[in-house]
């Protein structure tokens, strides 16, 4: 059974001593001459953006190509199942281009779900399971994160639906970039909708998209909106050319970039624990459980939750 921590521990854990994950800085692009970015509710109709949280590295990681500056990060997260995380390599491991170093403890905490009195309700510790091979021109830029405690499971949180969409069939997909950018408030979930997947970046297995983004939302999914369920079909990961921003429309020499779903599961075995976890999960995704209501009722049947464990006397 996994431990969760409560309230507080989960607020300060995002707001003191850290770096935003580093590849990604800013390129902002206006909508109608302002930042299109807005807080995001993660509760009620909005409870699609309840799986979207925080990942924080407990011990400093690399943070300069030479390895000389390190220093503890925080980026975005979301979860994919009761018990598993994606989010970017360089958020978990920072710039280690060789890594992971054996013997190293790269773990991580979570912060999730919403409460009345904090930025977030729970915040777990997780470890990377499986992850790209990161290099020096930012590609394979994920890692899978297995939490100790299984929150995905909460009625209030589920985890986010996803699908392996090819890069060169995504160019004009609409979607939604919701993150934990660091120029705006650590206490919202910050999105923009909606906005494009421009094109694949020429020579990597990345796609462009015009989505604005700041350091802090690396790791943020992107959500495809237009063709029914909502589904991600990629993780933001970095920039072409950053700029102070925002700029005036968008402009493909500084386009963002993302690595796809598609490219994550590559890898057989992260398609294996996802699918294992979900299916040992009785009741199913608590975020589909509003769609499955039988007809006439008001309230779909409860979801199952997760146990959990309130520690150091915590309310």
């Amino acid at each position: 059974m996994g431990t969760f921590v409560r309230g507080w521990l989960a607020a300060i854990a995002v707001t003191i001593g850290l770096g935003a994950a580093l590849p990604a800085c800013a390129n902002v692009f206006a909508l109608e001459g302002r930042d299109p970015r807005a807080p995001q509710p993660r509760s009620g109709a909005d409870q699609l953006y309840a799986p979207i949280g925080v990942v924080t590295t407990v011990n400093a990681v690399p943070a300069s190509d030479d390895g000389s500056r390190q220093i503890r990060t925080r980026g975005t997260g979301f979860l994919v199942s009761p018990c598993y995380v994606l989010t970017n390599y360089h958020a978990v491991f920072g710039l280690d281009y060789n890594g992971p170093d054996a013997g190293r403890d790269y773990t991580a905490t979570f912060s999730v779900g919403v409460d009345p009195d904090f930025a977030f309700r729970w915040q777990v510790r997780g470890t990377p399971v499986r992850w790209g091979a990161f290099n020096q021109r930012k590609e394979h830029d994920w890692a899978l994160i297995r939490l100790e405690g299984c929150v995905g499971g909460q009625q209030d949180i589920g985890w986010l639906e996803t699908t392996p969409e090819p890069a060169q069939t995504m160019p004009g997909l609409s979607v939604v970039l919701a993150g934990y950018p660091s120029d705006k408030s650590a206490d919202s979930l910050w999105a923009q909708p909606p906005c494009r997947i421009e094109g694949q970046q020429p020579g990597t297995a990345k796609v462009l998209h015009g989505c604005a983004v700041h350091s802090g939302a690396s790791g943020a999914p992107l959500i495809e909106t237009g063709r029914g369920a909502p589904v991600v079909v990629a993780i933001q990961c970095g920039e072409l050319n950053a700029t102070a921003g925002p700029l005036a429309t968008y402009d493909p020499r500084y386009a963002n970039t993302a690595v796809t779903i598609a490219e994550v599961f590559q890898d057989a075995e992260v398609v294996r624990l996802i699918t294992a976890d979900r299916e040992a999960f009785p009741g199913g995704n608590p975020i589909l459980a509003p769609m499955l209501a039988k007809p006439g009722q008001t309230s779909p049947d409860p979801a199952p939750t997760a146990p959990l464990v309130r520690v150091s006397g915590l309310p």
